[in-house]
């Protein structure tokens, strides 16, 4: 691809494909992998613990083993505390956005 009427690098020519833009205050997401462990899980919610803080009102994905059945479902954290007493982590609290009627049994007999 020819972009020789592309500033950029020392030569004058521009190694990239495609030309870059500027954005300016553009919000914009980055999602994250974080380790939590599951305290607790019901048909409604589930109660993590975390080594990362988080908002109440962050979303993510939470998969999980149960029972040797894979356990995926969108989660919303409600709640956010400190982990009791020497425990360096964050207890999460978060409800489920979605949940396929599979899980919703799989959880009814765990």
């Amino acid at each position: 691809m020819n972009t020789d009427h592309v500033n950029g690098s020392p030569d004058g020519r521009e190694r990239r494909r495609a030309v870059r833009r500027r954005v300016e205050d553009q919000p914009a997401t980055l999602p994250i992998v974080a380790s939590v462990r599951v305290m607790d899980i019901s048909r409604t919610g589930v109660l993590l613990a975390a080594d990362c803080p988080f908002t109440r009102g962050d979303s993510g994905t939470l998969c999980v083993d149960i029972n040797g059945s894979s356990f995926k479902a969108t989660i919303q954290v409600q709640r956010v505390a400190p982990g009791r007493t020497g425990d360096p982590r964050y207890e999460l609290g978060a409800s489920f956005l979605t949940l396929s009627l599979e899980h919703d049994l799989l959880l009814r007999h765990i």
